[in-house]
């Protein structure tokens, strides 16, 4: 009898798999496999997931979005762990050089959508780690003009901006944004 195996398990073979076609293929796969492996509680792992995405992304010579995306899930990851002086060093990019409260995208990256999309998502760990410092009003001048896109776009995008939104606010005693 077969033994019923994990999602960690199950995200490792299909890197595996992947990397039969090409080791950059396996890239996506090690994002999720990170956060399963911090579910599971193995913090290590979790970092070697992200490590190893991160080098993927900058021997690959494709684009530089791979190593926006890697700089930007290990950002996240950091704060999510109390780093709150990593995300902003100057290992390479991590978050959007100059990003702070204020900054919009200038005009030839409203048209790069990737990248624009990518910088909706830096401002929201940057959110993150402001409230995180008690930089709460910071974390509410980031947020009020990310526009997660679309009435029907994306949902997780729509909900985190709400949720730290309320975050900081609650932070400032206020009870809804002003």
């Amino acid at each position: 009898m077969e033994q019923s195996r994990g999602s960690g398990e199950l995200f490792a073979e299909s890197i595996e798999l992947a990397k039969q076609w090409s080791e950059l293929s396996a890239f996506d796969a090690y994002f999720p496999l990170a956060r399963v492996r911090l579910a599971e509680g193995d913090v290590q792992a979790a970092v070697q997931a992200i490590e190893t995405a991160r080098q993927l992304a900058y021997r690959s010579d494709m684009t530089e979005v791979d190593d926006r995306v890697a700089d930007l899930q290990q950002a996240g990851f950091l704060v999510s762990q109390g780093d709150f002086e990593g995300p902003c060093a100057g290992q390479k990019r991590r978050l959007a050089p100059g990003l702070s409260s204020g900054s919009r995208p200038g005009l030839d990256e409203r048209r790069d959508l990737i990248t624009a999309h990518l910088r909706k998502y830096e401002q929201l760990v940057l959110a993150r780690l402001f409230i995180s410092q008690g930089r709460a009003v910071e974390a509410l001048d980031l947020l009020s003009p990310v526009d997660p896109g679309p009435a029907i776009g994306p949902t997780d995008l729509t909900i985190e901006i709400q949720i730290l939104t309320a975050l900081a606010c609650r932070a400032e005693g206020q009870t809804r944004r002003r």
